[in-house]
């Protein structure tokens, strides 16, 4: 029986991330992993969960999925602990930023716990918003979580880690000489470094050629959910979930290429009229429709792109888009704030 991918990996394939894990919840301690979609969510949980059972850390290992369980999560730990029992219990919890009210179910997790604390331990595997705002993953009144562990981007020696691993498993024969270009088009990104390989060796794509790489639908889908989280944080969050270096450029050569060239298909086939700049400021809008926009905020986008504006070019731009686009929107300067827009009330 062929294995999977995430049995074929070590145990150090991560890092330290297995057996700083492994420590934490042998002792009774709730962990948190704190990953960005596309950064390899999937594997990390099979990986785990693999060798949790293979090291037999748990005399029983439970997972409960928001995306496929009716019951809540509340209603799932009650029927797990209802039978008393010595066995001791882990439950991994995915996909834990689709959770309502976080800190009050933690609460609650956590006083299901308390009557028998060493028999349940949990894991659970959020996105980015655990790392950023820790706060709103602990409990109302204690500390949930005793481990808050980030998955950054890989850096280079990981990323060709990966590309071999990849290229062990499916067959796919690449040049060590690529390995660099990989890892500086995809700044590390987990689900871009596997795409580009692939396509390396069944398209024979040439990395230099970003317009075709973009069109690639799982890259282009992981680069639109990344220029999603640079509109969404701010420079300070985003240089501290790794994408971007010490001089605030983009890791990745080709998110950098494709935030440039950032179009909203709405925006587009809305205002086929507008500059290519004015075009990409107002997609970068309505990305956070009814959310603040400052004018830092945009210069820092410009920025990263290597578009070069000043603060009072961005702003004299959006006097004139206001104008050219009262009929559907709304763009409200809140001063001292930022920017705001919305939809046209005679829309």
């Amino acid at each position: 029986m062929n294995q999977a991918y995430f049995e074929t990996l070590s145990k150090d394939y991560f890092g330290n991330l297995y057996q700083k894990v492994c420590s934490a919840l042998t002792k009774g301690e709730n962990v948190c992993i704190s990953v960005i979609p596309g950064f390899g969510e999937k594997t990390i949980f099979n990986f785990l969960n693999f060798n949790f059972k293979n090291d037999k850390l748990f005399n029983e290992i439970y997972i409960y999925d928001p995306e496929l369980e009716n019951e809540s999560i509340i209603d799932y730990t009650k029927k797990l602990e209802s039978h008393k029992t010595s066995k001791t219990k882990l439950l991994i919890i995915r996909f834990f930023e689709q959770i309502e009210k976080k800190r009050e179910t933690l609460e609650k997790l956590d006083n299901i716990r308390r009557k028998n604390p060493k028999s349940l331990t949990y894991l659970a595997v959020s996105n980015q918003e655990a790392f950023l705002n820790p706060s709103s993953h602990q409990a109302l009144t204690t500390v949930f979580f005793s481990e808050l562990i980030y998955f950054s981007p890989f850096d280079f020696a990981h990323t060709e880690k990966m590309v071999e691993s990849l290229a062990s498993y499916y067959g796919w024969k690449i040049e060590p000489s690529s390995y660099k270009e990989i890892y500086n088009l995809s700044g590390g990104i987990p689900r871009i470094i596997k795409y580009l390989t692939k396509e390396l060796y069944e398209s024979r794509i040439p990395l230099a050629n970003k317009d075709k790489l973009t069109l690639i639908p799982q890259i282009g889908f992981q680069l639109r959910l990344m220029t999603r989280i640079l509109i969404t944080y701010d420079q300070k969050q985003i240089q501290l979930m790794g994408l971007i270096d010490e001089k605030y450029r983009l890791k990745s050569g080709l998110l950098k290429y494709f935030l440039k060239n950032f179009r909203s298909d709405m925006i587009s086939n809305l205002y086929p009229q507008l500059g290519d700049t004015e075009t990409k400021i107002l997609s970068f809008f309505s990305e956070k429709e009814s959310k603040i926009v400052t004018l830092d905020n945009l210069a820092h986008l410009m920025k990263m792109s290597d578009d070069d504006f000043s603060l009072w070019a961005i702003y004299k731009l959006i006097s004139r888009l206001k104008v050219k686009v009262k009929n559907n929107f709304n763009i409200k300067n809140l001063k001292g704030r930022g920017y705001i827009l919305s939809k046209s009330v005679n829309q």
